[in-house]
């Protein structure tokens, strides 16, 4: 059998393969966990534009024309 001899140089080249490859797998776990626990992304929602068209419907300062926003 050979005798394998690990030199300073060879032992920071596995070294860095070693970080950077935990370094993206990482960052991957990241992304993912970011993806599946974050929460979900309130939509956008024009109260203005869709107290005007209630306006147009129902009359300005009527019951039923009257947004109730929580």
């Amino acid at each position: 059998m050979a005798d394998t001899m690990i030199t300073f140089h060879n032992a920071m080249l596995i070294g860095l393969a070693c970080l950077v490859s935990g370094t993206f797998i990482g960052a991957a776990m990241l992304a993912v966990a970011q993806e599946i626990f974050s929460p979900e992304a309130e939509p956008a929602f024009d109260y203005r534009a869709l107290q005007r068209e209630l306006d147009e419907d129902f009359g300005t300062g009527t019951e039923a024309g009257t947004l109730r926003t929580l």
